[in-house]
């Protein structure tokens, strides 16, 4: 049987209400060993091993799980590269209800930069320091959001 050495890549966006891009993320990952050549349309999930704590007695259990990479939009095969096959996936959007993130409400702003996090983080982030920026003036305002709500309240 045949295998693969597969970059897939994808962008992630978070858009305002005024569909503005407020950040976008570039994201890789390589995967040595895919099993079936990617056609244009596949949804792609790879199975990834993780472990979970018990509780207090620090004991680990192993847990296989199912992850969604996204799905083909675009491939080039590469003949003599650094990989057999390079996948496009198809671009993963998230909205706030506000024009900025700074004009949002708390959990509004948190929830969503929170979800797309959630799938960033299976891959490599292009570009990780300026990401890394964009991220910490994302969390100050996010504070600052949470600490208007809180004096609502």
């Amino acid at each position: 049987m045949n295998s693969y050495k597969v970059l897939f890549e994808k962008t992630f966006e978070i858009l305002g209400s005024n569909n503005k891009t407020l950040l976008m993320v570039f994201c890789k990952r390589l995967i040595e060993d895919f099993k079936t050549e990617p056609l244009i349309g596949d949804i792609i999930s790879v199975n990834q091993t993780y472990e979970m704590n018990l509780g207090n007695n620090k004991k680990y259990k192993e847990h296989n799980r199912d992850i969604r990479l996204g799905v083909v939009q675009s491939r080039i095969l590469s003949y003599g590269g650094d990989t057999d096959i390079n996948i496009h996936l198809e671009r993963e959007i998230y909205k706030i209800q506000s024009e900025t993130f700074e004009s949002g409400t708390y959990d509004d702003v948190k929830n969503t930069v929170y979800n797309m996090w959630k799938s960033v983080e299976i891959f490599d982030i292009r570009y990780e320091d300026i990401f890394i920026k964009e991220m910490k003036k994302i969390s100050d305002i996010i504070d600052i959001l949470e600490k208007k709500k809180d004096d609502e309240n």
